[in-house]
């Protein structure tokens, strides 16, 4: 079974190289933006977790599509 990447978004942030491997991250949430609530091209907003930190984030609409 696979794991979480402890401090993968630590090393995300500090735009340090990852040798190799990929980091595995898990999706807490996410919310789909409505067209009422929508903020120019965000199509969602998206918590993410590698088992010690959490970040959020969002995806427009051309990373969705």
């Amino acid at each position: 079974m696979k794991q979480l990447t402890k401090n993968a978004i630590k090393t995300i942030v500090e735009k340090k190289e990852q040798a190799g491997d990929d980091l595995l991250l898990q999706i807490v949430d996410l919310t789909r933006f409505t067209e009422e609530n929508k903020k120019k091209n965000m199509k969602a907003k998206i918590y993410l977790s590698d088992g010690v930190s959490k970040i959020v984030g969002f995806i427009t609409d051309q990373a969705w599509n």
